[in-house]
């Protein structure tokens, strides 16, 4: 099961367009989660899916960078308000909107010289609170059984012999693994190193993903398919909860490269559509089913169900 390390595409042409060649083989270093606090100062309604709001958000901030080049070392979450991502929905003044975003330190010039308001989807919000830290992930001590918790819709594109996309929504092992992996390896090899605590080469990573294929499977399943509005209409994708867990309790180096490359896929996202806030998810011990109305839209009362 091969993951070709894809080379950036040639760009001729105009002026603007050499300018567009020049920005997205510029060297790339380091990669860093942002989280930037808002709070409205004007009542907000979202009509839309508030990734493709925190995209918006995020390009304003960076003036455009990165937004025509094949591979993007940008990715979103969905908005969150009170610690909890949203989809659509209506909110008050002084509410709390956090943007959470993965950049490359090219960045984090433009970003930082952010004013003390920003506009979003018409309403106006005040900066109250900026916070950096370079993306690390544990190799090491990779648990036996995890559980991955796909918070907004995750699907994979792949590829057919006419080379006409197609998608799929499966969430297995091999499936995480290729995706963080084709990531990862776009990146600069010593970032790579960095950020994973471990080497990765394309032969790590085809090992990686025929070893998953074998020995982890998915005692745990509660994936459905939702659509949020994208650019262009309805995305589908898998939203839910899948327990991983290694037939094998011995511990291999293996083992632990699968296990950074989760928790890299978790923090990039997963799959097509990461600077759309699509792919999103969260690592955890187990499975916790959370279904709130907040997340869809409106308010309302959450339940929980601890398995």
């Amino acid at each position: 099961m091969g993951i070709p390390h894809w080379g950036l595409k040639e760009t001729n042409g105009s002026g603007s367009a050499n300018i567009q060649k020049s920005e997205c083989e510029s060297p790339l270093g380091d990669l860093y989660h942002v989280r930037i606090l808002f709070v409205l100062r004007t009542p907000l309604e979202l009509k839309r899916f508030s990734g493709l709001i925190a995209r918006a958000i995020l390009y304003s901030l960076i003036g455009g960078m990165y937004h025509d080049c094949p591979f993007k070392p940008l990715s979103v979450a969905p908005l969150y308000v009170d610690g909890r991502p949203v989809w659509i929905g209506r909110f008050d003044v002084g509410t709390l909107i956090q943007l959470r975003a993965v950049v490359p330190d090219t960045v984090l010039a433009k970003l930082f010289s952010i004013g003390d308001y920003v506009e979003v989807e018409g309403a106006k919000a005040e900066v109250v609170q900026a916070e950096v830290e370079p993306v690390r992930v544990q190799a090491s001590n990779p648990p036996r059984r995890f559980a991955v918790e796909f918070l907004t819709p995750t699907r994979f594109k792949l590829r057919t012999p006419q080379r006409r996309a197609i998608y799929t929504m499966d969430v297995s092992a091999p499936r995480l693994a290729d995706s963080a992996a084709r990531h990862a390896l776009r990146l600069p090899p010593d970032v790579t190193r960095q950020i994973l605590s471990r080497q990765l080469t394309l032969e790590d990573a085809k090992r990686v993903v025929a070893w998953t294929a074998q020995y982890v499977y998915s005692p745990y399943v509660d994936i459905k398919t939702k659509a949020a509005e994208g650019d262009t209409g309805k995305e589908i994708g898998a939203v839910g909860c899948v327990e991983y867990e290694r037939i094998s309790p011995k511990v291999s180096l293996t083992a632990e490269l699968f296990w950074a490359l989760v928790q890299y896929g978790a923090v990039v996202g997963f799959g097509d559509g990461k600077t759309h806030g699509f792919g999103h998810a969260m690592v955890q011990e187990r499975c916790v089913v959370e279904r709130r109305k907040i997340a869809f839209g409106g308010t309302g009362a959450a339940w929980t169900k601890e398995r």
